[in-house]
């Protein structure tokens, strides 16, 4: 019994993986997507299946296909009340971001579909302007974009795969002041 018991405990710790933080994180890049919040690898019948499973552009209509959408993000204010004094008290900035979407898909060239998406997949900001929020993050900002040109292969009418190339362009900006005694500037861009 210990021994199925330890066994069973192995399984579960090396199957678990990683736990990664995605507070930047903006997983519904277009309409079909946020519709389905998210959920949407294995059935992607349209032109974002560029950017979702690029196999699946083997399936979509004979055609060239082009789909462009943008999603407005409003962060609002953040209350920050310290339970020790009021000295510590602050509210951060609201945001507001626009990220464009861009997903293409050729017709068919001999079972081949050639794509192209353009995302931002992540970023967003917080900033703080009061004394002690803005001691350790007087900004937070991070804009990524992601270009993803696309191919697929159509082997039968059952059966087709997908490759793509990705490109990320980042750029990260973090601040922090205290007082004027302790502060941090830290800025940078990146094209991978």
């Amino acid at each position: 019994m210990k021994k199925t018991l330890g066994t069973a405990g192995l399984i579960l710790l090396v199957a678990a993986g990683p736990a990664l933080a995605s507070g930047y994180r903006i997983p519904e890049q277009s309409l079909n997507s946020t519709a389905r919040a998210g959920g949407y690898v294995a059935y992607t019948p349209s032109v974002d299946a560029v950017y979702y499973n690029p196999a699946n552009m083997s399936w979509l209509e004979n055609r060239w296909a082009v789909e462009m959408g943008a999603t407005w993000i409003h962060l609002s204010s953040i209350d920050y009340t310290d339970s020790r004094t009021i000295a510590r008290n602050g509210s951060s900035e609201s945001e507001d971001f626009f990220m464009p979407t861009f997903f293409a898909v050729s017709p068919d060239y001999n079972n081949f579909r050639f794509g192209m998406s353009v995302t931002a997949p992540a970023g967003l900001s917080k900033r703080w302007q009061d004394p002690f929020p803005r001691s350790f993050a007087e900004e937070f900002t991070l804009k990524v974009f992601d270009i993803n040109p696309t191919v697929s292969y159509k082997f039968n009418d059952r059966f087709s795969v997908g490759a793509g190339l990705q490109a990320v362009y980042t750029d990260g900006k973090v601040k922090s002041n205290a007082g004027g005694v302790l502060t941090r500037d830290l800025q940078g861009d990146s094209f991978d």
